[in-house]
């Protein structure tokens, strides 16, 4: 039976906000492949949950959307069958070669990235060379908190980059976010925190683009051209061979006009005047001189007394009592 193009159209939409809705359609449409004939000979065949990794509640939701249908349903199991085999394949197809075609587009790079990072211009500069190429070169920046590092994270993110957290407990980890986003920039912020198992995902990644998931007897794949670009405190805790695959840059701590005027461009980015920026900025180096924190500042605070107030409770309130406030 040939697709319908009105499905096709619609199920393109669907799985373009929702990445869960397509690797569940892919592993659905793997599965009636494989039992192509029964599901032609028995009218209420189908697949159950475990048979494609996938718990009941998101078949059901699918099911909702007019995507799956229920061929047979009793106390102990349900069975589940695609409403449009073909429509649904097509449009996988189709989303597959649109990736596939955003992947090989060059990042589009705007004059002031970086601009608000004081120093560094020689890793700038680096940086900014492996975007326009095509082979890869990854980055690791390591350094105490409150350093560049993750400044250069936050302006990658800018222009696309895919952020993760390394210290993050999501259920899908990281091998389910390449697959299914295909990043074209990969931003690991406490990458020395990752677990094993993201490292590994991440160590075939940066080795040789493959990236696999194997669960409940299910296989995908990606083969991906990702630059990636994480943050760690201290590389000691890292494997050597991931570390090996890094181009490695040790970070210093600010000093304080340095700090001062980082913030002032972080802030006035935010709309925050150049007075009120670094009047945060200073408050904030003699308190927790961390960008961060002048941004939550500045989000709470809208004049200097405000900005005393909201230090004044950080100050109570906080472990970081070692820093001395003054103004």
């Amino acid at each position: 039976m040939a697709e319908n193009k009105e499905v096709v159209g619609r199920v393109l939409s669907i799985i373009e906000e929702n990445y869960d809705v397509r690797a569940i359609l892919e592993k659905a449409v793997e599965w009636e492949e494989k039992n192509i004939e029964k599901l032609e000979t028995l009218e209420n065949y189908g697949f159950q949950w475990h048979e494609i990794g996938v718990y009941p509640q998101k078949l059901n939701k699918l099911v909702t959307m007019g995507l799956l249908k229920i061929t047979y349903k009793s106390r102990s199991f349900t069975e589940y069958r695609l409403v449009d085999r073909e429509s649904v394949k097509k449009a996988l197809e189709i989303a597959a070669k649109t990736d596939e075609e955003l992947s090989e587009m060059p990042v589009e790079i705007p004059d002031d990235l970086f601009s608000c990072i004081v120093g560094h211009d020689d890793v700038k500069k680096l940086l900014l060379k492996a975007l326009k190429m095509e082979a890869r070169v990854h980055f690791l920046l390591v350094g105490d908190p409150a350093t560049a590092k993750s400044l250069f994270l936050e302006e990658l993110e800018r222009i696309g980059g895919r952020y993760y957290l390394g210290s993050s407990t999501s259920k899908a980890g990281l091998t389910d976010v390449l697959i299914n986003e295909k990043p074209k920039i990969l931003l690991i912020d406490e990458l020395d925190k990752m677990n094993k198992e993201d490292m590994a995902a991440l160590l075939s990644l940066m080795e040789s683009g493959k990236v696999v998931e194997c669960k409940y007897g299910k296989t995908r794949n990606a083969t991906l051209n990702t630059i990636v670009v994480a943050a760690a405190n201290n590389i000691s805790k890292i494997p050597r061979e991931l570390v090996s695959r890094f181009a490695v840059f040790k970070f210093v701590p600010y000093s304080q006009e340095e700090f001062i005027r980082v913030c002032e461009g972080v802030l006035t980015r935010e709309g925050v005047s150049t007075e009120l920026a670094r009047y945060i900025a200073k408050v904030v180096y003699n308190y927790r001189p961390d960008i961060r924190e002048a941004v939550r500042v500045a989000r709470l605070a809208k004049t200097k007394d405000e900005v005393d107030e909201v230090i004044g409770v950080l100050r109570k309130h906080s472990p970081f009592s070692k820093f001395r406030w003054t103004t």
